[in-house]
């Protein structure tokens, strides 16, 4: 997998700011990458398989330990014949009933996080399987590896590119009598660099299959 070390290189050989002293600083390009993990992951979030152990007379468990959680794909469990039951998604306050049928509905508890709310209790020791759409890991470190794959890192790259060139902008726009010709060619290149962040995002999300997995909720 590709670090925060890695984005980063590729950042600043895109930007031209390889070498001392640098235009931009490791903090600014590394926030710019996590704000495009941010952008990135409300088109392109990350399917993650979780699974959780019951727990006798349980029908609540908490979700707090996904991260970014989003959506809900799929829950099932085994049931004592062997077989995998998957769950409908219902509401809890349905009036044609909840608990006691093969469903399942999300509520948030107190903090704020999720907690998966089952209609039928399922027996000790049984497994949850859920698969589920969350946001991409955010890089706090220079080691940390990103869950973006390596065909979308372009992505994060024009995303980069398009922020620094905004920051080139604010900080011309900031000084005293700036030239005009010098603040039209920064729009320009800031322009730009967005439309070109923008149009391949879209190519992206056109090359996405148009099947795959659809969230199943119960009229």
């Amino acid at each position: 997998m590709t670090t925060r070390k890695d984005i980063n290189d590729l950042c600043r050989r895109r930007l031209g700011d390889q070498f001392s002293p640098n235009e931009f600083t490791d903090l600014q390009i590394n926030q710019w990458i996590n704000d495009a993990i941010a952008d990135y992951s409300i088109y392109f979030p990350r399917q993650i398989a979780i699974s959780i152990s019951t727990q006798a007379g349980t029908c609540l468990y908490p979700l707090e330990n996904i991260a970014g959680l989003r959506s809900v794909l799929s829950v099932s469990y085994p049931s004592l014949e062997g077989e995998c039951t998957y769950l409908t998604r219902r509401s809890e306050r349905d009036r044609r009933g909840f608990y006691g049928r093969p469903v399942y509905d999300l509520k948030p508890d107190q903090t704020g996080h999720w907690v998966l709310v089952l209609g039928l209790t399922p027996p000790e020791g049984e497994t949850i399987s859920m698969l589920v759409e969350a946001d991409h890991l955010y890089l706090a470190s220079d080691p940390d590896e990103t869950t973006v794959p390596d065909l979308h890192l372009e992505l994060l790259l024009l995303f980069v590119r398009a922020a620094a060139m905004q920051e080139q902008l604010a900080q011309m726009s900031a000084q005293n009598e700036p030239s005009s010709l010098l603040l039209s060619t920064l729009g320009a290149n800031a322009n730009r660099a967005l439309n070109e962040y923008q149009q391949k995002k879209r190519e992206f999300l056109a090359g996405m299959s148009a099947g795959g997995m659809i969230q199943v909720w119960e009229n």
